[in-house]
């Protein structure tokens, strides 16, 4: 497998939020080793870059007749009513305090930082 073969396996994608993404064939193995060292590059230059296998899998599940159709939409009706009900919860929520804003967050270097280690 040549390099330009890698080279096209890679697409920028960007999405309506202008956050870009990769599509790449996360069975090609080279292919994601140049995905995730393009990933790495342009967020350290640039900000986040997002990566959506989801789409992937589910043609592959489909492909081999594990769920059904309709079980497959069951289930993301199911994701949707949990993740709607998280949203709604945080918007019920207290606005946190300010000191919490750096708790878990990542150091360079040093993993996530939480209130334990971060004093």
């Amino acid at each position: 497998m040549g390099w330009g073969r890698l080279r096209g396996s890679l697409q920028l994608i960007l999405s309506v939020e202008t956050v870009p993404g990769l599509k790449v064939d996360g069975m090609d193995v080279l292919a994601v080793k140049q995905a995730c060292k393009f990933a790495k590059e342009h967020t350290l230059k640039n900000g986040p870059i997002v990566r959506d296998p989801i789409e992937r899998v589910r043609k592959l599940l489909l492909s081999h007749d594990i769920p059904t159709e309709k079980e497959l939409k069951d289930m993301e009706k199911e994701v949707r009513k949990e993740v709607d009900d998280a949203v709604a919860q945080a918007k019920e929520s207290p606005v946190p305090e300010a000191s919490e804003l750096f708790t878990n967050m990542y150091v360079k270097d040093c993993g996530v930082e939480t209130e334990k280690n971060s004093k």
